[in-house]
């Protein structure tokens, strides 16, 4: 079901009255995610297991923090779903992070590992310091 949201402003046919709202009917739109991955296989299967939500579109994959970094596509993600541990000769998760912030201030950062995050984690703090990213350690797995 939709979600609809009412705003202020002036868009009505005539100025609403005082501390009314001006009700304008908006259908939300999907939450857009890029995601980076640089083994294929775990590509494809977060591709397919977020094609099965409807409120969220992927608006692009990739395997490495080079093309993720296409401006286009940047600027109109919601969220970026990356990998902490991309590439050893480019960027890893949290530079790409960084880089997406640089591109587009509103986007969500997720970075993720299947390994121990601890050094990422102390490593990630220090370069978000000045980039109001939130950072996650030590979550408990999901059967």
């Amino acid at each position: 079901m939709p979600t609809f949201v009412h705003l202020w402003g002036n868009t009505c046919d005539s100025a609403p009255a005082i501390g009314k709202p001006c009700v304008t009917s908006l259908t939300m739109n999907s939450t857009r995610v890029i995601y980076v991955e640089n083994d294929s296989a775990l590509r494809q299967f977060l591709q397919e297991s977020l094609d099965r939500h409807t409120e969220i579109e992927v608006i692009g994959t990739y395997a490495d923090g080079i093309s993720a970094l296409n401006r286009a596509v940047a600027k109109k993600a919601d969220v970026a779903l990356i990998d902490f541990g991309l590439d050893t000769d480019g960027l890893n998760g949290i530079e790409l992070g960084i880089a997406l912030r640089e591109i587009n201030e509103y986007i969500g950062i997720v970075i993720y590992s299947q390994f121990n995050v601890r050094k990422m984690v102390n490593r990630a703090l220090v370069l978000s310091s000045n980039q109001n990213l939130l950072i996650a350690s030590q979550l408990p797995m999901v059967d």
